[in-house]
This record gives C-alpha cells, structure tokens and sequence, in this order.
C-alpha cells in the first residue's frame, strides 16, 4: 500500500476527506485501508469495554 493512499485513507476516517474525493488511482487502496483501520478501531474498542467490564466485576 502506498504512503499517499493510506494519508488518503486516514483523512477519509477521521472525517475530513470522502471517499469520492480520493484521487481515482489511489481510491481503491484507500478504501481498503479505511475498511481495516474501521475493523482495528471496533476491535480496540471491543477490547476496552471487555476491559472496563471486567474491572467493574472485580471491584464488586
């Protein structure tokens, strides 16, 4: 994956670029890295409420 689709891709996760506006010839690399940062962001929050819940059972 190249630098400049995935600086594409973070922009369009964090909400300041669309998809649409990604340069064609770097669109489909960027889609792709957009979908794996959205899959590793609901796993890490998965895991942090897996967490939290686990520390409010043991504090009861």
């Amino acid at each position: 994956m190249s630098a400049l689709a995935m600086m594409y891709a973070k922009a369009v996760f964090a909400g300041n670029r669309t998809l649409e506006s990604v340069p064609v010839m770097f669109r489909e690399e960027a889609e792709a890295a957009v979908e794996e940062l959205r899959r590793k962001a609901e796993a890490q929050a998965l895991a942090q409420e897996e967490a939290e819940a686990g520390a409010t059972e043991s504090a009861e």
